[in-house]
């Protein structure tokens, strides 16, 4: 699904190539970047390794995204919402780094649909996560809600497409 947003070939980074000496993350998130949207497509539940898992694979992304100016964010969760609450500390806390370290993000998409395990009771936490590290976020049930809010987020670049 991600790869074909919009007809752009992508590249896609999983956490399943993240290598680690210690716990193995729980979970999975796949990502890329889509014209200016980086997408993150996540399946949990999840524990806080998952976030050292991103930090290693977003690295290069990231980098590259802000290079282009500003960017939007969809971190799109199937299967399973749940986590704990270090998880959350940690993804607030590599959140907060990437905000201070110049990131020209303009917002994030949390989608987590009605049928994913815990939607109500865990997104206002993930949305939390973002807005904590003064990232604009908002919950969505769809990833099309999702994605047309992220786009309407960005401005508009002459001849350039979101």
């Amino acid at each position: 699904m991600i790869g074909k947003i919009k007809g752009l070939e992508t590249k896609m980074f999983s956490t399943d190539d993240f290598l680690t000496q210690t716990f193995r993350p729980h979970g999975r998130v796949e990502s890329t970047a889509i014209g200016r949207i980086f997408v993150q497509h996540a399946k949990g539940p999840f524990n806080e390794q998952i976030v050292d898992a991103m930090k290693a694979v977003h690295g290069k992304t990231l980098s590259t995204l802000n290079s282009a100016g500003p960017w939007g964010a969809i971190f799109w969760i199937e299967d399973s919402a749940l986590t704990n609450i270090l998880m959350l500390k940690h993804l607030t806390t590599y959140l907060k780094n990437q905000k201070k370290s110049g990131s020209k993000s303009v917002g994030t998409a949390v989608v987590i649909g009605e049928d994913v395990e815990g939607c109500n009771m865990m997104a206002p936490l993930f949305v939390k996560a973002w807005t904590d590290a003064d990232i604009v976020s908002k919950h969505f049930k769809t990833l099309e809600e999702g994605s047309g809010w992220v786009d309407g987020l960005l401005p508009k670049i002459s001849g350039s497409t979101t």
